[in-house]
């Protein structure tokens, strides 16, 4: 019988999943947890806003952090390890070399969303992007090559047309998760799984985003294209990034809101206002936003949304 999980890894920005739902389930299950964690998951913020440190504290989970997985951290890990423990990656920042998964047999990961059509990191974010409204929770062996491993356990869900933004998402996602994560815990015990080998040929993979850095609005997308950009770096971050009157800004809840037919030279012009919304011409048509505005830069209606072409090179990982 299992009767301890070393986890590694950490939480979703601003939500308490992956990491502290699982831990509220192996309590349910009598089942030790210990997290292996670093710096920058322990700054997150969780669903009430307290940093996952706090939590961690609050809630009396046993945790150690560490800078970077190097052979202290294994060595760790080695000595944590007994008969009836396994561990367990949930959300991890750290890639498992070769030496790592032979010293430790088996380490189990979490990946929340299909493989092998996405793997790598952000993938949700991607998945917004493309319009994916179809996934599947999964429970993977760990390999050399980052998300090729075997899968255990995979739930297929289909995600409501509500689901617009990440947080949306996450939300929507806590019941599915919760199945899976106490299936697996059962079938463990039982030691029933039935591995399912990933068809490389039908795989894609997709780079880590930073809302910061990559995003950029493209205002000569369409109005659909820009809509999904919005949605995939909304809620819970600050959502696309432009300028308007030189000033750098954010803007938020994206909606398609008319499809008259603009002239190429009227993309970017602000042609609405109501209340916090504008509403800006794009290459099909026209989109609304939520604008906060929280700097209280001066507009008018007729000024232009630009977005230079560093900026978007930049957004695109060009230097």
């Amino acid at each position: 019988m299992i009767n301890k999980i070393i986890i590694i890894g950490g939480n979703v920005f601003k939500e308490d999943g992956p990491i502290l739902n699982f831990i509220e389930i192996c309590k349910k299950y009598k089942i030790k947890t210990f997290l292996i964690t670093d710096k920058t998951h322990l700054k997150y913020p969780t669903k009430n806003n307290n940093t996952l440190k706090s939590e961690l504290i609050k809630r009396k989970i046993e945790f150690k952090c560490f800078d970077k997985f190097d052979d202290n951290t294994l060595r760790f890990l080695i000595n944590l390890k007994n008969k009836n423990s396994i561990i367990m990656s949930l959300n991890s920042i750290w890639i498992f070399n070769k030496k790592t998964i032979s010293k430790l047999k088996t380490i189990y990961n979490y990946h929340n969303i299909d493989l092998p059509k996405f793997r790598g990191a952000a993938c949700h974010s991607w998945r917004i992007m493309m319009g994916e409204m179809k996934t599947s929770l999964n429970i993977h062996l760990v390999s050399e090559k980052i998300d090729q491993g075997e899968i255990i356990l995979r739930k297929k869900i289909k995600i409501p047309k509500h689901c617009l933004n990440l947080s949306d998402f996450y939300n929507y996602l806590i019941p599915h998760e919760t199945n899976l994560f106490e299936e697996f815990i059962k079938r463990l015990n039982l030691k029933k799984f039935k591995l399912i080998k990933q068809n490389n040929s039908n795989s894609f993979y997709w780079p880590t985003l930073k809302t910061p850095i990559n995003g950029f609005v493209d205002w000569n997308w369409t109005s659909k294209e820009i809509v999904s950009f919005c949605h995939a770096f909304d809620s819970p971050f600050v959502g696309i990034s432009t300028f308007l009157n030189n000033k750098k800004i954010h803007l938020t809840n994206a909606k398609i809101s008319d499809k008259k037919k603009f002239h190429p030279f009227q993309i970017g012009l602000i042609y609405r206002k109501v209340k916090s919304r504008i509403f800006v011409v794009t290459s099909n048509g026209g989109v609304s936003f939520n604008f906060q505005n929280p700097k209280k830069i001066k507009f008018k209606l007729g000024d232009r949304l630009y977005t230079d072409p560093k900026s978007i090179l930049i957004s695109r990982g060009v230097k």
